[in-house]
Parts: C-alpha cells; structure tokens; sequence
C-alpha cells in the first residue's frame, strides 16, 4: 500500500469515526465521562472532537498537508489509547463509542491494538510524506 493510500485509508476510518459520532453525541459525551474526562469538559469534547476528526481526515490524503494530518492523527490515537490503557489499568471498561453507536462496546485490549495498528498507519504517512 503507498503512503497516499494509507492517508486515504486513514482518513476513510476517521471519517467514518466522526461521522458516527456526531451521529450519537449523548454516547459520546458519556463514553467521554466514562474515560475519566472532566465533567466540565464531557460537553466540548462531545461536539469538539468529531469536528476535529473530519479536520484530521480532509488533511491525511493529501501531499501539502498529509504530514499536518498524520501529526494530529497520531496525537488523537496516543491521547485516546493513553485513556483506554489507564482506565483498564484501574479495572474499568466503560463504553468506547469509538465509532459513534457502532463501536459501544466496552474497551479492552483489542481497543489497544487496534489504536496501535492507527497509530502505525499514521506514521507511515508522517515518514513517507
């Protein structure tokens, strides 16, 4: 797979991510209070981050700003696997809604690998663009 379709790819799951999400925000916004987000925060980060998301997937496939987009690709999937991680450490498995209401299910180790699978795509766009 070239760098160029591993943008398109990542930017098609980011999208899809987004889109879901802004599909379900009361989800997200308790999935988010779930991970240990700041209740003051849970609201912004409900509307914020698929905004965010779409952003991300509109700079990944293309040459002028696939490294932009890979950077804050990779800083969402470190920030988001960081929650994920800490909140197992604990012993909890709140919802994910990763995925707006296809991905409620509760996160685990596959959460895990899937974000380090993401995170690996994301720098093979950083260091091939």
């Amino acid at each position: 797979m070239t760098p160029t379709r591993v943008g398109w790819l990542l930017a098609a799951i980011f999208v899809v991510a987004a889109v879901s999400k802004l599909a379900d925000r009361r989800g997200v916004a308790e999935a988010a209070g779930g991970l240990g987000v700041p209740p003051a925060m849970v609201g912004p980060v409900a509307v914020l981050l698929p905004v965010v998301e779409l952003a991300v997937a509109a700079m990944l496939p293309w040459s002028a700003t696939a490294v932009a987009g890979a950077a804050a690709a990779l800083f969402l999937l470190v920030l988001f696997t960081c929650l994920v991680v800490l909140n197992l450490s604990r012993g909890t498995r709140p919802a994910c809604h990763c995925f707006g209401q296809v991905g409620d299910a509760p996160i685990g180790v596959g959460t895990v690998v899937r974000n380090l699978v993401l995170m690996a795509m994301a720098v093979v766009v950083l260091v091939t663009a």
